[in-house]
C-alpha cells in the first residue's frame, strides 16, 4: 500500500540526515537504517541512494534496489526516478538491468507524477526534480521550456542546486 509522503521525520532522524548531508557517515547510518526498517520513506530513499552512489556505504546494487523499491512503495516522490534510472535496461548508464523497460517506464511516470504534485504544491526540491524530468524526458515528453520554467520556480522558492 502506498502511504502519503512525507512521513513524519523524528528528531533523531533529522539529525542523522544532517550528518549524512555533511559526510559524517559513521554515526548517521544506524539511525537512518532504524527508521528505514520502520517504513520511513525518506530514510529508505537515503539508504538506497547511498548504496548506489557510495556516499558512506559500499556499493551494493541489491541493497540499493531493495531500499529504493521500499521507498517507492511508501510514497517517496523522487525514489521512482532513482530506481528507474538504476535499473532501466535502455539506459546505458544503468548498472542493474534486471527489470523490464516497461517497469522502468512505469517508475519514471510515477516519479514524474509525484514530483509534479509536490512542485505544484510549492515544494522547491520537487520543482527542481520536475525540471529534471522535463529536461531529460523522464516520465513525460521532453520540454526544455517547462524545464527552464520549473528550474526558475525552484530557484525562486529557495532551492540551492547541489555542488556534488
Amino acid at each position: 500500500m502506498i502511504q502519503s509522503y512525507p512521513n513524519v521525520i523524528e528528531p533523531d532522524l533529522t539529525v542523522a540526515i544532517s550528518k549524512w548531508q555533511f559526510g559524517d557517515y559513521s554515526s548517521c547510518f544506524p539511525v537512518i537504517e532504524h527508521h528505514a526498517q520502520k517504513d520511513n520513506a525518506h530514510a529508505q530513499f537515503i539508504l538506497g541512494s547511498s548504496y548506489y552512489t557510495e556516499f558512506g556505504l559500499p556499493k551494493d546494487l541489491d541493497q540499493a534496489v531493495y531500499w529504493l523499491e521500499r521507498a517507492v512503495e511508501n510514497g517517496h516522490p523522487i525514489a521512482p526516478l532513482h530506481l528507474a534510472m538504476l535499473v532501466d535496461p535502455t539506459n546505458e548508464l544503468a548498472e542493474d538491468k534486471r527489470v523490464s523497460a516497461e517497469k522502468a517506464a512505469r517508475n519514471y511516470t510515477l516519479g514524474f507524477e509525484r514530483c509534479k504534485l509536490g512542485a505544484e504544491a510549492g515544494n522547491a526540491h520537487l520543482m527542481a526534480a520536475l525540471a529534471g524530468c522535463y529536461s531529460l524526458g523522464l516520465g513525460t515528453d521532453q520540454d526544455q521550456a517547462l524545464a527552464e520554467k520549473w528550474s526558475a520556480e525552484a530557484q525562486a522558492a529557495g532551492y540551492k542546486w547541489p555542488l556534488r
